[in-house]
């Protein structure tokens, strides 16, 4: 684990009051994890190194729980393949932990991803692993979203100074190349093309073949099979989580 990972580990949310004068950090009550992490690394800093991780890495939930939270929720996933949602409408939909997440092809090919939930009572709105739709319809009370992630009707009673503007989708961070889709769950993502250059030195001993030059990453791609690689997409998977660690 890096110096990075390990400091966020022992690090504590802080909070200010509504004064900005003085400064508290949250206790166990705001942050169930908190006494974890401190044993979590604890338990890294005086661990040998030569042996396997403490048992409590392998069947702890808290541990599990953070794992989670430090890892899958702030680094960038492979999330799938473009050519999986080849034209506008088709979706798929995977979960990273308690998170639900829709990838869609929207108009002109680009490709968004959202939080899995409908904003009105948190229904999910696709619930089959893939699929093609018009519009993103929660069957709940069949609010309904735009593929750009814009909703468009919500009923009659909402009252008429709701403002549909302010209840489009929670936007997931996505990024395509090579066909590749990756997926960032984090408000605050690291950089794209950081991520991708590594990725890119790291694969290289599985000897990509290439036509041309990678594409750029791109937040929309369009299928066009153009460039070709004898990687597979579970060596890019292990690549990715290999970053984390």
């Amino acid at each position: 684990m890096t110096n990075g990972r390990l400091a966020a580990l022992e690090g504590k949310a802080v909070v200010y009051e509504d004064t900005g004068m003085q400064k508290y950090v949250l206790n166990t009550m705001d942050d169930p994890l908190v006494a974890a992490r401190e044993s979590t690394a604890n338990m890294l800093q005086t661990r040998e190194h030569t042996f396997s991780l403490p048992q409590p890495f392998y069947n702890d939930a808290r541990l599990f729980a953070i794992d989670m939270q430090e890892v899958f929720e702030k680094e960038w996933l492979f999330a799938g393949m473009t050519c999986e949602i080849p034209t506008k409408g088709n979706f798929m939909t995977l979960d990273i932990g308690d998170n639900p997440v829709v990838i869609v092809r929207g108009g002109e090919g680009t490709i968004h991803a959202f939080h899995n939930v409908c904003r009105h009572r948190g229904s999910r709105l696709c619930v089959k692993d893939k699929g093609k739709v018009a519009k993103l319809v929660c069957p709940y009370h069949q609010w309904t979203y735009e593929l750009d992630g814009r909703l468009l009707f919500a009923g009659s009673d909402m009252g008429t100074d709701f403002n549909l503007d302010q209840f489009g989708l929670k936007p997931v961070s996505v990024c395509t190349a090579g066909g590749f889709i990756f997926i960032n769950l984090s408000d605050n993502p690291p950089p794209w093309m950081t991520f991708w250059k590594r990725l890119s030195t790291i694969s290289s001993p599985t000897r990509w073949t290439t036509s041309r030059s990678p594409p750029s990453p791109v937040s929309s791609s369009k299928p066009t099979g153009s460039w070709s690689s004898k990687i597979t997409a579970s060596a890019i998977t292990a690549t990715a989580r290999t970053l984390s660690c």
